[in-house]
């Protein structure tokens, strides 16, 4: 079974190795040197005390092979002068082909160690193992193994970057491919470093199986990987090496930093796929990784005291302590900067670990797979570096303590670590990364007042979380930090608390109901979208609301909004479906724009008398069914109620409101004034569809141009406005009712004015009925219509211009007998004219410019005037145009009563005003009696 294993491992041995020379000449020197290949070994320059040089570059000399092989004690120096010039030794080479050499003196200003005798080479074939002895019985050469002799190294290369020697196969061999040759071989039993090195090189000690002792001198700052690495040609060399390398010394009193290289340890005989029966005492090899931890590698025993790192380590290398199964308790030094990936990864027995303040990076699965960790003290300050999955399969770490200098809490440090359950924050904290507590098992967590950022979905599906106290104050990014958090049911705020964070409870299906404090004054954006809550209320320190806060809380059935005059953005309540009802409170002078927008089951609100705007898109698209306006409102933004295509009924009491579209596209079917409505604004219902009358009340004063315009149902008009003017819109478009099919206009007994503009350009009016209250008919007032005839009551003094004008179906006009004044073009229709029959009542001809009527209604109409006025309208400026007159007896005319203190008013025959007639005949009017008078 043992031989199997052997075998196994040999070949896995090979494979791995065949693999190493590719990495390894991809990064020879950790990025500081790159290994040029060397020339052939035989050439030099200049011997100097038994040692071949060659020249290199600058001052830098390599030794190189020469004409005999090396032997003995080789002690290379620093420097060499060579013709009057002093080089540096910074390449130790050629003693590939020396097995007689016992002792080599490594120079200080070495760069680059190339192989030794006896040093296994990556790949067969290559030099390094073979020398070549005469053989006795043939002139050929014969192949023949000798050992070298190689025992004591003294290193003093301060800073070594490079310890393997390179070659190519095209150039030695006739290959086409790269190897490399370690350094020293196995024989080697002792190496001293020198004071002053620095750095021990990758690789450096690979082979040297017999080594007992190895002393680190406290000068070091940089340990390499595979330093040593156990022999591959059976298993015992591997268990060896494991018992009887005895000490790693450390200088305790060295204050310095260095980096603990990532192989410390070793591969374990090719074992990276096997299962190894042969264990040492005490030390476990997992099937899973390549390498174990450097204090089983040395053989310590751990069960009697702890490991306690110098206080000048500053990193953990990748796998360092990975797989160690005997229990420990680790003191890390706060000179530690990094803990690299798998580090402790499944050291089933570690129960505790502290991070010191001064770790900034952690690595993958550093502690993954620890199964008897229970508690963690993270004290790293600004740890911003962290990967993956760094507790990942830790089932009993339930508790984590920060430290009261941490400020940063780094991304994804617990994520997925689901038995962690409590997580004391401390006040310190200011940034939390993205995922750091996702998928952990936490039941309540407590975000101090300090934290200013947190990252996204600090805490997504943490199941069991079901409480969350903020006291966050200024806490201004963060995005999705509870996704998926199902039973986060309660939530508190701190007193300092002023604003609800944006996203910060989005997607907590799990939370009903919450009680937001009055020291907050804003929600931010998206604070609750797509949350479970059914009812909320807005208190009355609320001033702003970010966009989308309430989005899609599918469950949300009532508002109670309380915020007196509160700013908020687009889609508040957008696709909250079961929203029915809203409540506003007595204070709420503003319902901000957009608030109710897209709410589509939205059929209840009740609107205060404090409410004095209404924003714009307030209510668009909902399910409102009716809505009373109050008093008090004097803005109602465009679309406010835009596309409620349930909206038929609304009760408008606003006073003075500006009003821009807000119905538009509604369902509105009764539009109700109240008695104190002065003002209808311009394009207040206008595109309103389902509107087929309005009723205007006799308190307007104004409508606005557009009011009505483009509702293509709206055919009736009730109008009682007493004194009412049309007001333009910005464009100057007086057109109350335009595209709208007006066909039946009813003018209450009360109107004294017929408005400028009034049914301007509704081409559907063909009759009309003016009531005897009516004194004056405004400018445009009847434009383009289709009346067919129009009579002026004999209240009305004044025919504005335009009032009747392009109206092409009027055939008969009748003037009342109190109209003085026609404007101009007040009948003017251009073309063929069918006005035919003009009838003025007053025997006194009203002033009127020439262009009253057009020229085919002088020619063809025939104008009818009171008896005995025939020659003064014959007289008189444009209404002699004329061509052809009929005197008619108004009956009735005379039986105006009078008072005798009515004053008498005196006109000649041409209708012109006298102010003391004398000897003639003149017209004399007094109240509403007319007659024809002769005084002498």
């Amino acid at each position: 079974m043992k031989e199997q294993f052997t075998a196994k491992c040999v070949a896995l041995s090979i494979a791995l190795l065949m693999l190493l020379p590719f990495a390894l000449y991809a990064d020879v020197s950790d990025g500081t040197t790159t290994n040029q290949l060397d020339p052939a070994e035989t050439g030099y320059d200049f011997i100097s005390e038994g040692i071949y040089y060659k020249i290199l570059r600058g001052d830098s000399v390599s030794t190189s092979e020469g004409d005999t092989p090396y032997s003995g004690k080789i002690v290379i120096p620093d420097e060499v002068t060579y013709n009057n010039v002093t080089y540096k030794v910074t390449k130790v080479s050629g003693f590939i082909n020396s097995p007689d050499v016992t002792e080599v003196t490594i120079p200080k200003y070495t760069e680059i160690i190339s192989g030794f005798y006896g040093a296994s080479n990556a790949w067969e074939g290559g030099p390094g193992i073979k020398s070549l002895a005469p053989n006795s019985n043939t002139e050929e050469s014969a192949e023949e193994t000798v050992q070298s002799k190689l025992t004591k190294v003294y290193f003093n290369a301060e800073n070594c970057q490079t310890a393997y020697y390179s070659y190519s196969q095209s150039t030695m061999l006739g290959g086409g491919y790269y190897g490399h040759q370690h350094v020293f071989p196995s024989t080697v039993t002792s190496v001293e470093f020198g004071e002053n090195v620095t750095r021990i090189p990758n690789g450096l000690l690979i082979d040297c199986i017999g080594i007992t002792e190895l002393i680190i001198p406290k000068s070091v700052r940089y340990i390499g990987w595979y330093i040593i690495e156990p022999g591959k040609d059976n298993i015992s060399n591997c268990q060896l090496l494991c018992e009887d390398l005895q000490e790693i010394a450390w200088l305790p009193d060295n204050k310095e930093s260095v980096t603990l290289g990532a192989d410390f340890h070793t591969y374990p005989c090719g074992m990276e796929h096997s299962t190894y029966n042969d264990t040492p005492t005490g030390m476990t090899y997992e099937t899973s990784t390549v390498s174990m931890m450097f204090h089983d590698f040395i053989g310590l025993d751990l069960t009697s005291e702890p490991v306690e790192l110098p206080a000048w380590v500053q990193d953990i290398a990748p796998n360092a302590f990975a797989g160690c199964d005997v229990a420990i308790k680790l003191e890390l030094p706060e000179s530690m900067t990094s803990i690299n990936s798998y580090a402790f990864q499944n050291c089933e027995q570690l129960e505790e670990v502290t991070i010191p303040s001064s770790v900034t990076s952690i690595g993958y699965n550093a502690f993954m797979g620890c199964s008897n960790l229970e508690t963690l003290y993270f004290n790293a300050e600004n740890c911003a570096d962290v990967r993956s999955k760094i507790f990942f399969d830790c089932p009993k770490l339930k508790n984590v303590v920060f430290g009261n200098g941490v400020k940063r809490i780094p991304g994804s440090l617990f994520s997925g670590c689901s038995p962690l359950k409590q997580a004391a924050i401390s006040e310190s904290v200011i940034e939390i990364g993205g995922f750091a507590f996702a998928n952990t098992g936490l039941e309540e967590i407590t975000i101090p007042k300090a934290v200013t950022k947190m990252g996204s979905d600090v805490f997504s599906y943490c199941e069991d979380l079901t409480t969350l106290n903020f006291n966050a104050e200024n806490c201004t990014e963060l995005n999705n930090l509870f996704n998926g958090c199902t039973s986060l049911s309660k939530v508190v705020f701190g007193e300092n608390v002023t604003k609800i964070p944006d996203y910060l409870l989005a997607y907590c299906s799990g939370l009903k109901q919450i009680a937001i404090p009055e020291t907050i004054t804003e929600i931010g954006k998206g604070a609750f979208s797509r949350s479970g809550l059914t009812e909320i209320t807005i208190p009355n320190t609320i001033k702003k609301i970010g966009n989308a806060a309430f989005l899609n809380c599918a469950n949300l059935t009532n508002v109670y909004f309380n915020a007196p005059n509160c700013e908020a953005g687009v889609n508040i309540f957008d696709s909250c479906d079961a929203l029915n009802r809203v409540e506003f409170g007595d204070g709420v002078a503003k319902i901000p724009s957009l608030l109710l927008a897209y709410c589509y089951g939205l059929n209840e609100v009740s609107i205060p008398e404090t409410v004095t705007e209404i924003g714009k898109y307030a209510f668009r698209r909902s399910a409102l069914s009716e809505v009373t306006i109050p008093r008090g409102v004097v803005n109602i933004g465009e679309y406010a109620f835009g596309d409620c295509s349930n909206l038929e009924t609304v009760y408008f009491n606003a006073e003075d409101c500006d009003v821009a579209s807000s119905f538009s596209g509604s369902g509105l079917k009764n539009l109700v004034f109240g008695e104190d409505v002065k003002r209808i604004s311009s394009k207040f219902a206008m595109e309103c569809n389902s509107l087929t009358q309005i009723t205007i009340p006799k308190t307007v004063t104004e409508i606005g141009g557009f009011a009505f315009s483009y509702c293509n149902e709206l055919t009736t008009l009730n109008f009682n406005a007493t004194d009412c003017k049309i007001i333009p819109t910005e464009n100057d478009e007086y057109n109350l009712f335009r595209s709208s099919p007006m066909t039946n206009v009813v003018i209450g007994e009360n109107v004294t004015k017929i408005p400028d503009y009034f049914l301007y350009k509704c081409a559907k009016i063909t009759e009309i009925k003016l009531p005897n209250s009516v004194t004056e008919v405004g400018d445009y007032a009847f434009y383009e219509t289709w009346l067919t005839e129009a009579t002026i009551p004999n209240a009305v003094t004044k025919i504005g211009a335009n009032a009747f004008g392009e109206c092409p179906g009027l055939a008969s006009v009748v003037i009342g007998n109190s109209v003085e004044e026609i404007g101009e073009k007040a009948f003017y229709t251009l073309g063929t004219n069918v006005l035919k029959d003009v009838t003025s009542m007053n025997p006194i001809p009203p002033t009127m410019p020439e262009n009253a009527f057009f020229t085919n209604t002088y020619w063809n109409a025939t104008l009818n005037v009171p008896t005995g006025a025939l020659s003064a309208y014959q007289e008189a400026e444009s209404w002699k145009e004329f061509r052809k007159f009929t005197e008619v007896d108004f009956a009735g005319i005379e039986d105006v009563e009078i008072t005798d203190d009515t004053p008498a008013v005196y006109y000649n025959l041409q209708g012109v005003e006298v102010e003391n007639p004398q000897n003639g005949v003149f017209i004399k009017r007094q109240g509403k009696k007319v007659s024809k008078v002769i005084i002498e």
